[in-house]
């Protein structure tokens, strides 16, 4: 006998509706069981990337400390870098390009970050013209237009911001989770550093 008969059948009885219902109830708690134990898997992965990401740290800090551009870069990053980022994002931003050169040198030669994965965003006041804002930081910075994404237009600025950001505001990044944990637990390392050294 063909199912699709036995369920003619079988489907209005009472006992027949329970035993579905009973069923999808079983097939949803299975599916909540399956979804808690993947998100504690992903959990525990990105727990032991973390962990792995800064025993790294540990392990290349007192070789890079010993770099006075390491040293220099962590500390501008420490004072103007985004320190919590979900999504793993290296940025440091500001109005001046000399700070930001030193910035990319930190990036290029101190995190191993190749030039063609770094990006630029661009806050501008309306007052200012866009084009000539993105010209000016590409030279500055030796990066590429293309790797500019789009430009934040933003209100007419007051008389103390005109003095101050000439050419809008500038943030420079690249995205890596591991540099993103990694650049955290030296900040770390070098605070205790010093708080060790403080009488």
């Amino acid at each position: 006998m063909s199912k699709s008969t036995l369920s003619d059948w079988l489907s209005d009885k009472t006992w027949s509706i329970k035993l579905k219902e009973k069923l999808i109830k079983a097939q949803k708690e299975g599916r909540r069981t399956s979804l808690v134990y993947a998100n504690y898997a992903r959990a525990k992965s990105k727990e032991e990337r973390f962990k792995k990401y800064k025993s790294e740290a540990k392990s290349d800090y007192q070789k890079l400390s010993r770099n006075p551009l390491f040293l220099l870069g962590l500390g501008l990053y420490w004072g103007e870098g985004e320190k919590v980022s979900t999504s793993g994002r290296v940025s440091v931003i500001n109005t001046d390009p000399g700070m930001l050169k030193v910035i990319r040198n930190f990036y290029k030669h101190c995190l191993g970050i190749p030039d063609e994965q770094m990006r630029i965003a661009l806050y501008v006041y309306e007052d200012l013209d866009p084009e000539e804002v993105k010209q000016f930081w590409s030279k500055e910075l030796n990066i590429p237009r293309g790797q500019f994404i789009k430009t934040q237009i933003l209100k007419s600025r007051s008389r103390l911001t005109k003095r101050k950001s000439k050419y809008g505001i500038c943030s420079l990044y690249f995205s890596s989770t591991e540099v993103n944990v990694k650049i955290r637990e030296w900040i770390r390392l070098v605070e205790l550093e010093n708080r060790a050294g403080i009488a």
